[in-house]
């Protein structure tokens, strides 16, 4: 089997198993509810369950982290009140 298809196959088993852990558990709470001694073995199944469902949940592969493409920062522009060169040129000042 492919390992994409092992893990899409795990991944369906865990929320199945999930599915059954909240009906247990609601089921339990219902028996609990209505005067039921003995119900803590399901209530404890359905903890099991829900153990079991996180476990069996497929790991992600890190995927790398892609760049994002940077653009280059444009120079801010201050606008400034015009200034006088007095006998000198504006690039000789820079």
């Amino acid at each position: 089997m492919k390992r994409r298809n092992w893990r899409n196959w795990m991944r369906g088993a865990s929320y199945v198993l999930g599915i059954g852990t909240a009906y247990f558990l609601v089921l339990s709470f219902m028996l609990m509810a209505a005067g039921e001694k003995r119900v803590w073995e399901l209530f404890i199944i359905s903890i099991l369950l829900g153990g079991l469902a996180i476990a069996i949940w497929p790991k992600e592969a890190q995927e790398k982290k892609k760049k994002k493409l940077q653009l280059p920062k444009k120079k801010k522009k201050f606008y400034s009140r015009p200034t006088l060169y007095v006998g000198r040129s504006k690039d000789s000042l820079m």
